[in-house]
């Protein structure tokens, strides 16, 4: 296992984005905290930055340091969505977390931790 952090700082106005190198392995699980005095309106997304560009998760108005297990959902051979979830595989992908609406001008204002199974 591999731990993957992306640090945000945000800019005056309270936004901000980074982008990792590219990762390689299956997204077990992430961990979101949030640095500083967060605002209660701070929307926090992370999304693959190329390759697919699935967005992984989406947090709107929330400054909870969690844990989260995202999944995608599978889809048949004729695009109907099927009742069965599988866990992100990451090929040579960088993650983007983008942050908005969040505490002005702060390093570190919202850090992700990525927990990668390496292939």
């Amino acid at each position: 296992m591999a731990l993957v952090k992306i640090a945000v700082t945000t800019n005056g106005s309270g936004a901000g984005s980074t982008t990792s190198q590219p990762i390689r392995g299956t997204l077990m699980g992430l961990k979101v905290a949030f640095g500083g005095t967060p605002d209660a309106g701070t929307d926090t997304v992370i999304s693959e930055a190329a390759g697919l560009g699935r967005t992984i998760l989406t947090l709107t108005d929330n400054i909870t340091n969690a844990q989260y297990n995202p999944m995608q959902a599978g889809n048949g051979p004729t695009g109907t969505a099927l009742t069965f979830y599988s866990q992100y595989y990451l090929m040579f992908t960088p993650i983007t977390v983008t942050v908005a609406g969040g505490v002005a001008s702060t390093a570190d204002a919202v850090v992700v931790t990525l927990n990668i199974k390496e292939d």
